[in-house]
């Protein structure tokens, strides 16, 4: 078979294909309020960049406390259900930032905040995400393919993200992305729930290792 036609073979699994959907849904708007939240410090501080280094700063350094944690909840609780209640961690981040938008008077306490939760999210949910690929793919011959479409996707959902922001904040604004990326912690959350694996694989019978 050619390298080509082995890229795709992961998209054979519905499973495998509905997730993919859900990680383009929910990953995209991460990387949009990254840069919302990068805009809205500039706007604070017009004159300082140390806002905007500290969102990025703030947005891994739970990844690096949190990830042994979250690894061992994968390897103790379904994936699939982690990544849901992950979606509304997300949304209430998303939800704080709008209402602050609306309410606060002052902003920068709420940004620092909002990227400090959605970098929790990251520690949390990493390790389930990239195990969760394997409860999806039942045959050990599509898994490495699999796992590189998952990777490109996850750059992809990146590039979107702040795309899609940008032309987002010159066309309607801060809030209106705010609200955006909170539909889609939604909608990502509710397919999600269609999707219903164990955390081991279950190789069908005929399969051949």
């Amino acid at each position: 078979m050619s390298a080509s036609m082995e890229l795709f073979r992961p998209f054979k699994y519905p499973l495998f294909r509905r997730f993919l959907l859900a990680e383009f849904i929910y990953r995209s708007p991460i990387w949009m309020v990254c840069l919302l939240l990068g805009v809205l410090a500039q706007q604070q501080h017009p004159h300082s960049t140390f806002y905007q280094g500290m969102i990025g700063f703030l947005y891994n350094l739970p990844v690096l406390f949190l990830g042994p944690l979250g690894g061992l909840l994968a390897d103790t609780i379904n994936r699939i259900v982690i990544l849901r209640w992950i979606q509304v961690w997300y949304l209430l981040s998303s939800l704080l930032m709008l209402g602050a938008l609306y309410w606060a008077h002052a902003l920068m306490p709420w940004i620092l905040g909002c990227a400090v939760i959605t970098g929790i999210g990251f520690g949390f949910s990493a390790p389930a995400l990239n195990a969760i690929i394997a409860d999806l793919i039942t045959k050990s011959a599509d898994l490495a393919a699999s796992i590189g479409v998952f990777t490109a996707a996850g750059r992809m959902c990146q590039f979107i993200g702040y795309a899609v922001g940008g032309l987002m904040i010159s066309w309607v604004g801060v809030k209106s992305c705010f609200m955006l990326s909170a539909l889609l912690y939604v909608v990502a959350c509710l397919l999600l729930c269609t999707i219903n694996v164990t955390s081991s694989r279950a190789h069908s019978p005929d399969e051949k290792d």
